[in-house]
């Protein structure tokens, strides 16, 4: 295959950028390790940020309200059944999601009939996905 010279500059530049990168978050997140514990020692429970004005301007930490999470081992779908809907509708909402499993699943051939099959391609479409670029590491 001849592979044009500006693709092989482009590629190895994507690379060289790459480990630029990934160097940098690895000090960035040292940098961030740091900060956090001194930041929630002085922030206590009274803010929702803080700002430390600096020689490049205001460094920013957030301090995000709680998540709310399923309980490991909960069953979701049991607050349908002992709420009524308008409280229900409060909490959680109906969504699908296609399994892991399906994709495999799809290309065997054996796995569905043919009208299951048809039953599924009227719900779920494969659309083409962009490339993904990974530069050498």
């Amino acid at each position: 295959m001849n592979i044009p010279r500006e693709i092989t500059d482009a590629a190895t530049q994507a690379t060289i950028v790459n480990r630029k990168i990934k160097t940098l978050l690895l000090e960035l997140a040292e940098y961030k390790e740091i900060l956090r514990p001194w930041a929630i020692d002085v922030a206590g429970d009274s803010h929702d940020m803080i700002e430390i004005p600096t020689n490049e301007g205001a460094l920013t930490i957030v301090f995000p309200k709680a998540t709310a999470v399923f309980v490991e081992g909960s069953n979701p779908l049991s607050l349908f059944d002992n709420l009524l809907p308008p409280i229900s509708a409060l909490v959680i909402e109906r969504k699908a999601a296609i399994a892991k499993a399906f994709y495999g699943a799809w290309e065997n051939e054996g796995a569905f009939t043919k009208p299951e099959r048809r039953i599924i391609a009227k719900v779920i479409e494969f659309r083409p996905s962009t490339p993904r670029i990974e530069p050498a590491k």
